[in-house]
Protein backbone atom coordinates (compact mmCIF):
# COMPACT_ATOMS: atom_id res chain seq x y z
CA UNK A 1 0.00 0.00 0.00
CA UNK A 2 1.27 3.45 -1.00
CA UNK A 3 1.83 5.98 1.46
CA UNK A 4 -0.64 8.61 -0.67
CA UNK A 5 -3.21 5.63 -0.93
CA UNK A 6 -2.99 5.18 2.97
CA UNK A 7 -3.31 8.90 3.67
CA UNK A 8 -6.55 8.96 1.31
CA UNK A 9 -8.40 6.03 3.21
CA UNK A 10 -7.53 6.75 6.69
CA UNK A 11 -8.84 10.62 5.73
CA UNK A 12 -11.90 9.47 4.52
CA UNK A 13 -12.21 6.99 7.69
CA UNK A 14 -11.64 10.21 9.88
CA UNK A 15 -14.83 12.24 8.39
CA UNK A 16 -17.02 9.57 8.19
CA UNK A 17 -16.68 9.02 11.81
CA UNK A 18 -16.68 12.43 12.15
CA UNK A 19 -20.02 12.85 11.01
CA UNK A 20 -22.76 12.21 13.03
CA UNK A 21 -26.21 11.39 10.78
CA UNK A 22 -28.35 11.79 14.18
CA UNK A 23 -27.32 15.31 14.64
CA UNK A 24 -27.34 16.36 10.87
CA UNK A 25 -30.66 15.55 10.68
CA UNK A 26 -31.52 17.20 14.04
CA UNK A 27 -29.82 20.15 12.92
CA UNK A 28 -31.90 20.85 9.47
CA UNK A 29 -35.26 20.33 10.99
CA UNK A 30 -37.61 22.60 7.91
CA UNK A 31 -38.47 20.16 4.96
CA UNK A 32 -36.98 21.09 1.71
CA UNK A 33 -39.01 22.50 -0.72
CA UNK A 34 -39.88 20.58 -4.00
CA UNK A 35 -37.72 21.05 -7.00
CA UNK A 36 -39.92 21.90 -9.99
CA UNK A 37 -38.90 18.77 -11.43
CA UNK A 38 -40.87 17.21 -8.50
CA UNK A 39 -43.72 19.40 -9.07
CA UNK A 40 -42.77 22.56 -6.87
CA UNK A 41 -42.73 26.35 -8.54
CA UNK A 42 -40.31 27.50 -10.85
CA UNK A 43 -37.04 29.10 -9.97
CA UNK A 44 -37.18 30.86 -12.85
CA UNK A 45 -41.19 32.02 -13.57
CA UNK A 46 -40.57 34.10 -16.67
CA UNK A 47 -38.71 32.86 -20.07
CA UNK A 48 -35.81 34.50 -21.08
CA UNK A 49 -36.09 36.69 -24.16
CA UNK A 50 -34.24 35.54 -27.20
CA UNK A 51 -32.08 38.45 -28.52
CA UNK A 52 -32.25 39.53 -31.93
CA UNK A 53 -29.70 36.84 -34.20
CA UNK A 54 -29.34 39.14 -37.50
CA UNK A 55 -30.19 42.57 -38.32
CA UNK A 56 -30.99 44.21 -41.24
CA UNK A 57 -27.51 44.58 -42.75
CA UNK A 58 -26.93 40.85 -42.52
CA UNK A 59 -30.12 39.93 -44.05
CA UNK A 60 -29.41 42.31 -47.19
CA UNK A 61 -26.01 40.39 -47.16
CA UNK A 62 -27.54 37.07 -47.40
CA UNK A 63 -29.95 37.60 -49.46
CA UNK A 64 -27.83 39.25 -52.12
CA UNK A 65 -25.58 35.95 -51.79
CA UNK A 66 -28.60 33.64 -52.19
CA UNK A 67 -29.79 35.47 -55.01
CA UNK A 68 -26.14 35.26 -57.34
CA UNK A 69 -26.30 31.99 -59.89
CA UNK A 70 -23.64 30.56 -58.27
CA UNK A 71 -21.76 30.85 -54.72
CA UNK A 72 -18.66 29.93 -56.08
Amino acid sequence: MSRRRFLATSSAAVVAGAVDPAHAAAADPEPRPKLALEGGPKAVPQPAIAPVRWGEPERERLNAMLAQDSLF
